[in-house]
């Protein structure tokens, strides 16, 4: 999901919808200036995933890997400020990584 920083208000409009299909996974865009720029602070996307029961593993395309982030890594590396964004495997399960990347 790369919506421009409308992604709380997409997953708002999805709550039942994911209440009620707990193995739903999200592929999202991190984008804190995006959020910010919609009138979302980029902790509020992320805590509204958490209260879902949704983890987070950042797709690092370059090592062709997926890494388990806590919320505190991902506010404090990609910032408003700094123009930065990741996108994010968000899970209710967790996964064993071996060698291979979960996607292309």
């Amino acid at each position: 999901m790369d919506i421009e920083g409308a992604e709380k208000e997409a997953i708002r409009g999805m709550i039942n919808l994911l209440k009620r299909n707990r193995k739903a996974k999200i592929v999202t865009e991190f984008n804190p200036l995006g959020l910010k720029s919609f009138g979302t602070k980029p902790s509020e996307y992320l805590k509204l995933l958490e209260k879902l029961g949704f983890k987070f593993w950042k797709i690092n395309e370059q090592e062709k890997k997926i890494e388990s982030i806590e919320i505190p890594e991902l506010l404090k590396t990609y910032t408003p400020e700094k123009r930065n964004y990741t996108n994010l495997l968000c899970s209710r399960e967790e996964f064993v990584v071996k060698r291979r990347m979960l996607v292309d």
